[in-house]
């Protein structure tokens, strides 16, 4: 859509780019702000922990159901 947009406005058919540009702008607002949203609860809110090491894993977890 950026693309037509843009090729519509340097060829100058305002008219035809001006149709295709009001549903552009704000797609492209939604998607560029919620992009950074979503980097930063992902990367500086909530990082990632470290898990458990296996051998932490193979210690704490108990025995799959039917086996004792």
């Amino acid at each position: 859509m950026i693309l037509v947009t843009l090729v519509r406005g340097l060829r100058e058919r305002f008219d035809k780019h001006r149709r295709i540009a009001r549903w552009t702008w704000p797609l492209w607002m939604y998607v560029s702000v919620t992009g950074v949203l979503i980097y930063f609860l992902l990367y500086q809110i909530f990082p990632k922990r470290p898990g458990p090491t296996v051998s932490e894993k193979s210690s704490s977890q108990a025995q799959p159901y039917g086996r004792r």
